[in-house]
């Protein structure tokens, strides 16, 4: 995966190999978001560092509310 951005230990990473053209967000305890659609990438690409720190926690959150 490659890192496209990187705030606060929270990554916006791009998939490879099938998972080309999708997005996720990681962080620092290795816990990770759903996948995400490039529009939803190019957001977080162009908000503020505190806005994709707060929709960082609030997607990983999600996504490990639905798995717990």
């Amino acid at each position: 995966m490659k890192v496209l951005r990187e705030v606060n230990g929270f990554k916006l990473n791009k998939g490879n190999l099938m998972a080309d053209g999708l997005f996720n967000i990681s962080d620092k305890n290795n816990n990770v978001s759903f996948w995400l659609d490039s529009d939803t990438a190019q957001d977080m690409l162009n908000m503020s560092d505190e806005d994709f720190i707060s929709d960082s926690i609030a997607l990983i959150n999600h996504s490990m509310e639905v798995y717990n």
